[in-house]
């Protein structure tokens, strides 16, 4: 026991036993500290795992909403081209009616046109034809009024002249 207090007594003792105190004294926040650490690390993992993980099951979830849409691009297509179909016939149709109404007015303002052209051309030939026959009255009544027969014809020209009158004005 003499060794020990001998021991205790030594300086070098002293200064290795507070050594080793102010270690243990100081391992402990530093202990702490690092277990703060880590933990704020394995947090800061965990947080990285879980947003990985996240964003891995939203590129799984995107994945199969492409390959859905990508699988019924051809039905798609071919709906949209179905009702572009359509759409040209109804249009086609539409204007195929148009051109007819159209075709059908054109006709019967030509009819119309034609109509009124004969009509016009049977008043000029009536009317030249009263023009003639009236020149040709007064040139017969002017000869027979030079050949003293004007009274006797004068009644027969009269009618004929009515006559032809009578027929070629309308109404």
């Amino acid at each position: 026991m003499n060794e020990v207090l001998t021991e205790l007594k030594n300086p070098e003792f002293w200064m290795s036993f507070a050594f080793v105190l102010v270690v243990v004294i100081s391992v402990r926040p530093a202990l702490r500290f690092v277990r703060r650490w880590a933990k704020k690390e394995a947090l800061t993992v965990k947080k990285s795992l879980k947003e990985a993980a996240d964003v891995r099951r939203k590129a799984a979830d995107l994945l199969v909403q492409y390959q859905e849409e990508n699988r019924r691009q051809p039905a798609l297509r071919k709906q949209a081209m179905a009702e572009a179909d359509s759409e040209i016939a109804v249009l086609q149709e539409e204007t195929d009616q148009r051109t007819n109404d159209v075709i059908l007015h054109k006709k019967q303002e030509t009819a119309l046109r034609l109509k009124m052209i004969e009509e016009n051309s049977r008043q000029d030939v009536k009317n030249k034809m009263l023009r003639r026959i009236v020149r040709r009255t007064e040139k017969n009544l002017t000869e027979r009024r030079a050949a003293g027969t004007v009274v006797e014809d004068m009644d027969s020209a009269v009618e004929v002249i009515c006559q032809a009158l009578t027929e070629q004005i309308p109404g």
